[in-house]
């Protein structure tokens, strides 16, 4: 694997149980940011994922 920001912890996080990535939920940079986020952090909690997921799911 090549250079990462994220610690060993956050590479190996388990996804919870019938986890799907959100490969829809990618930011563009062409809306508003703090909309991005506040959807992505209620699909997060709606899947019931860790901060260390959230941050690979961000990535």
């Amino acid at each position: 694997m090549g250079a990462t920001p994220f610690t060993e912890r956050i590479l190996k996080a388990k996804l919870p149980k019938g986890f799907d990535k959100p490969t829809d939920m990618k930011y563009d940079g062409t809306k508003d940011p703090q909309e991005y986020l506040t959807a992505f952090e209620a699909r997060m909690n709606l899947e019931g994922a860790a901060d260390a997921v959230r941050l690979m799911c961000g990535k």
